[in-house]
């Protein structure tokens, strides 16, 4: 049996960029292609080279811009179209916010197959720019070069400044860049997680010290955490995610799945007589217990084990599910998790995503029995392509 592998002979075609699509590509039809381009507006005439091809879809690369868009603006960042960190400063931050709920949409009517989606309010971020609370860096070992990577690549970009951390976390790559010992990192390139709240805590399995523990205040709630353990890396919009996340949430049992260290968890404790929350990562667990502890939030029990394993264990207690909130990581949901939401049935589910297009594989899964009665957005990621959307479901009747 052969299969067929995509056509990847290059040309170079000129096309006009008529809207922005999923994953941040431009998209532009030209002699029977459509063509997928990053780091452009919508009414950008561009002069591409193509790359991989599969049919008539043709991703191709920016090769020049013959005539900008109006909605076209000069990028913040001298790096921009190097660092693959970010594909959206050369839209303006209002165009930013459209493109990405056009971006859900997209998602909603393709892959969740709903005709007439709502329409899509987003929150922007009240910082555009120097909001971002973490970040992961690379270290280039032989060439002393500590950043991002490049574009499309695994090599690492010397990145001197980066203008959306927040000036302490920005600080700490500076102080890095200048006290790095070099000599005594055994990997070719190291990974470094960084985070930023009332101190920086850095983590590397390179590095000697425990990361240090982190405090954030937000709803009413501190949560301790450390760049080892997941958190919400923008602290402008958290706390308007959570509090929209919690509206008109009440009742006498709720489970979090994929809970962290209980950013959504304790708040879910102030409005239901129970709450249960399961989380993988052994350590985010500690901290969720910590923080219910420090928060006297006694009325939750944390659970450390793989969700698929973790729901099916508690199936009794979760009879008459009120509200179940899930927040998981990119890829989404687990069919095995969707089987037991299906089969447990909770009357409402509330939906955290930062992936709009696995958030929309999830929902049509879960339209066998549930409708969808409230959706959103938070841009959490400005000067990327990447947003938070909130989904609430109900049984349907």
């Amino acid at each position: 049996m052969t299969t067929h592998k995509p056509e990847t002979q290059s040309e170079i075609l000129e096309v006009t960029i008529e809207k922005i699509v999923p994953n941040g590509f431009g998209l532009g039809h030209t002699g029977g292609l459509t063509v997928m381009v990053p780091l452009v507006a919508p009414g950008d005439k561009v002069r591409v080279k193509t790359g991989k091809r599969n049919g008539n879809l043709v991703f191709a690369q920016l090769e020049e811009v013959l005539k900008p868009s109006p909605l076209r603006v000069e990028p913040g960042c001298k790096y921009f179209g190097r660092c693959g960190g970010c594909n959206f400063q050369q839209l303006s931050y209002e165009e930013q916010l459209k493109a990405k709920t056009a971006i859900i949409d997209d998602c909603l009517r393709r892959i969740a197959k709903i005709e007439s989606p709502p329409e899509i309010n987003i929150t922007p971020s009240p910082e555009a720019w120097h909001y971002r609370s973490r970040a992961s860096w690379h270290a280039d070992t032989a060439g002393k070069k500590l950043g991002y990577f490049y574009r499309n690549s695994n090599e690492v970009c010397d990145i001197e400044e980066c203008p959306k951390l927040v000036e302490p976390l920005q600080a700490e790559l500076t102080r890095l860049r200048s006290e790095m010992h070099w000599g005594e990192l055994w990997d070719n390139v190291v990974h470094i997680d960084a985070a930023s709240a009332d101190k920086i805590s850095l983590f590397s399995k390179e590095f000697a010290e425990e990361p240090a523990e982190l405090t954030f205040e937000s709803n009413g709630f501190e949560f301790q955490y450390n760049a080892r353990v997941f958190f919400q890396g923008n602290p402008f919009v958290t706390p308007k995610l959570v509090e929209a996340a919690m509206r008109d949430l009440r009742g006498a049992l709720a489970l979090d799945l994929y809970c962290g260290v209980g950013l959504f968890t304790l708040p879910l404790s102030k409005n239901f007589s129970r709450v249960i929350g399961i989380e993988e990562n052994l350590e985010s667990i500690a901290f969720a217990k910590k923080n219910a502890e420090k928060n006297g939030s006694y009325n939750i029990l944390f659970t450390g084990e793989d969700v698929a394993r973790g729901i099916k264990e508690h199936n009794r207690r979760l009879k008459n599910l009120d509200t179940l909130l899930l927040d998981p990581p990119r890829v989404g949901v687990e069919k095995a998790v969707i089987r037991s939401i299906i089969e447990i049935s909770p009357a409402e589910i509330v939906y955290v995503s930062c992936d709009p297009a696995t958030l929309a594989r999830d929902l049509k899964a879960l339209f066998e029995k549930y409708e969808l009665t409230h959706i959103e957005a938070f841009d959490m990621f400005p000067q990327t392509h990447h947003v938070e959307t909130l989904a609430k479901l109900k049984l349907k009747r």
